[in-house]
């Protein structure tokens, strides 16, 4: 949940705050600053997308540290796979057979963090005989999954016990 503020190679009008979503893993984030008096100074307004800001101490308070917070939970989640990343699908899928096997009845599931799309992590399951990998990303209000917010890693988890056999939008 670490994170660090740089300025942006785009131009002197942006910045990047970096931040540790998991061991190895990190998203970058641009930072617009608008209001500039000059090259060295910082804007008077920092938007982050259409999100206003005041001050760097604001970004990490409201935008960055809702998500580490967020990320934390998937990382000391029971079902999260230790130093897998989403992209290893023969193991996940392999691990998912192997609890299918010791439990038939049991719908097994996973969650990883995704390597490609910083800032996502996937929940991998295996509801008959063929796993199923679906994303979702951490926002500093939650979690979004097929295309809903959900405030808590247990709301998104009960959402989805509840919801898995529907296909997912899109």
């Amino acid at each position: 949940g670490e994170a660090i503020i740089r300025p942006s190679s785009k131009s002197v009008s942006h910045l990047t705050v970096t931040w540790k979503v998991a061991d190895g893993i990190y998203q970058h984030i641009d930072i617009k600053e608008e209001g500039k008096q000059h090259q060295f100074s910082l804007g008077k307004t920092l938007l982050i997308g259409t999100e206003e800001f005041e001050d760097l101490d604001e970004i990490l308070a409201r935008h960055i540290q809702p998500m580490a917070a967020l990320a934390r939970d998937v990382l000391s989640h029971k079902y999260y796979l230790d130093g897998k990343r989403a992209e290893d699908r023969d193991a996940i899928e392999g691990y998912l057979f192997d609890e299918k096997k010791r439990n038939p009845q049991r719908i097994p599931y996973t969650l990883t963090p995704s390597q490609d799309y910083p800032g996502k992590f996937v929940i991998s399951y295996l509801p008959r005989n063929k796993a199923r990998h679906e994303y979702m990303t951490v926002t500093p209000e939650g979690f979004r999954f097929r295309q809903q917010l959900f405030q808590s890693l247990e709301t998104v988890l009960s959402w989805f016990k509840v919801h898995y056999r529907e296909p997912p939008p899109g």
